[in-house]
């Protein structure tokens, strides 16, 4: 089942990485065609504020499953080994409802935006598939952190401990 997990966290992670890489490369090309020939690309900014969507949240359920989101860990870490374990149990449960939550509710967003047919205003590129993908993403972070729950309640941990700074 642990194999199932990573790989049902790594592959929209991958993608995120990769859209990730060209956004970095449509940047670089548009200053670059901008500073030099006078002639950014069209739409290159809207292009970017869309495909950010897929950068910061397709990573969301290998943070968590990687044990990669940011903490702070100045009370939980001085307590015990049990009441840690209780944080971590009501974290688990929070974070959980609230990703179905918000899974839910921009699901019922991009059918909405769909309907109404809304659109980016230079290139005209639909804006209901980027809400789909943002309740793609917090159903994976969800079913992640349900699998996380399970196993912490089982007292099988399968977060990777990190070094942190």
């Amino acid at each position: 089942m642990n194999k199932i997990l990573k790989w049902f966290v790594s592959i929209p992670a991958i993608i995120a990485g990769t859209v990730l890489v060209f956004i970095m490369l449509l940047t670089t090309i548009d200053v670059i065609f901008r500073f030099f020939f006078n002639a950014p690309i069209t739409g290159a900014s809207e292009i970017t504020q869309r495909f950010i969507i897929f950068a910061g949240f397709l990573g969301m359920g290998w943070c968590a499953l990687n044990n990669q989101h940011i903490k702070v860990g100045l009370i939980i870490d001085r307590l015990s080994p049990g009441m840690q374990k209780f944080f971590d149990i009501v974290n688990f449960i929070i974070v959980g409802i609230v990703g179905g939550i918000i899974s839910k509710e921009s699901f019922k967003q991009a059918l909405l935006v769909k309907k109404m047919n809304v659109q980016s205003q230079l290139l005209g590129i639909p804006n209901f598939p980027f809400y789909i993908v943002v309740s793609i993403s917090y159903l994976i972070l969800t079913i992640t952190i349900v699998f996380l729950l399970v196993y912490k309640i089982l007292n099988k941990d399968i977060l990777e401990k990190k070094n942190e700074c």
